[in-house]
This record gives C-alpha cells, sequence and structure tokens, in this order.
C-alpha cells in the first residue's frame, strides 16, 4: 500500500489546533507534507525549481566544492547507498554575511543569470 503524503493547509495553521497537530505529526511521522493555500507567488516556486535543477545538475567536480565556511567537513552531501534519494549543497551564514551567496556562487562558478536568480530567492 502507498502512503500518503498529509497534505497541510497554511491558512488554518494559526487558528486550528487539528491542523498544527497534522503539521506536528507529518514532520515526525512523515518527514515530509505538502503545502496548500500558503502565499508563495507561483513565479517564485517555478525559479526556485530551476535553481535547484541547475545546483544538482553541476558536474560532480564542481558541487564538491561546496563546502561550510563554519564546518569544513560540512556542505555538499552525494548520493549513496544509505541515502539514495538525497542530495545537497549548503550555503552557511546565509543571514549574518552579506557575502554568504556570492562565496556560494563563486564557489560552484555560477553564471550571471543564475545568481541573479539566485539572490532573487535567497535574499527574500
Amino acid at each position: 500500500m502507498e502512503a500518503k503524503i498529509p497534505v497541510v493547509d497554511f491558512e488554518k495553521l494559526s487558528s486550528d489546533e487539528d491542523e498544527l497537530k497534522k503539521l506536528r505529526e507529518a514532520c515526525e511521522k512523515c518527514g515530509c507534507f505538502r503545502i496548500m493555500n500558503h502565499p508563495i507567488p507561483l513565479t517564485l516556486m517555478a525559479d526556485m525549481k530551476l535553481v535547484a535543477k541547475h545546483l544538482h545538475d553541476l558536474p560532480m567536480d564542481i558541487k564538491i566544492r561546496n563546502k561550510l565556511a563554519i564546518l569544513p567537513d560540512n556542505g555538499y552531501v552525494s548520493l549513496s547507498v544509505t541515502s539514495s534519494i538525497y542530495e545537497g549543497l549548503a550555503i552557511s551564514d546565509m543571514h549574518t554575511s552579506p557575502h554568504a551567496i556570492e562565496d556560494f556562487c563563486s564557489e560552484l562558478n555560477v553564471s550571471n543569470h543564475h545568481r541573479f536568480l539566485y539572490f532573487t530567492i535567497f535574499s527574500k
């Protein structure tokens, strides 16, 4: 039997205790959920998907340049036998360092076009 991904209504979160409980259970039991009635514009969501696709399509020799300033042994996480569906890149100090996004883009040789998207998305 296929597991259903929980659906959480963003508009109800501030006023409905049952919706908060649903969100808590989704995080604890499933680790993911779908959110509806959120204020995120469709254009921003489309841009975020483009950014994510571009980052994960980068060649491996470029992705492994991603290191965190705070924790140098962290940063890029590759697909592995134990994590065959998760791959990640990280930006450290994004909210405290004005140069964090630029450093991230420089590490990964990001084009000017994609830098514009990153700055637009990550600075919101």
